[in-house]
């Protein structure tokens, strides 16, 4: 689904962040710091899927509209 790239950040942010802190908690848990793995997993987990979403909303919207102008009958270099 294609959709606005800072609203996808946002989105992806938030679970990536999420998600991160999760997973840094119990590895964290594992080595004595839960609460430092958390943060540096939320850190890395909201920065990385974050910029993934944005950058894969971006690929859909422009792949929506180029095969929107194709079935137009117009030409489209890529």
């Amino acid at each position: 689904m294609s959709g606005y790239a800072p609203e996808e950040a946002t989105r992806g942010a938030l679970t990536g962040g999420l998600i991160g802190a999760a997973a840094g908690a119990a590895i964290g848990t594992a080595f004595g710091s839960a609460g430092t793995g958390a943060a540096v997993g939320a850190a890395a987990g909201g920065i990385g899927y974050g910029t993934a979403k944005a950058a894969g909303s971006e690929a859909d919207f422009k792949q929506a509209y180029v095969t929107c102008m194709r079935q137009r009958g117009h030409n489209v270099l890529n």
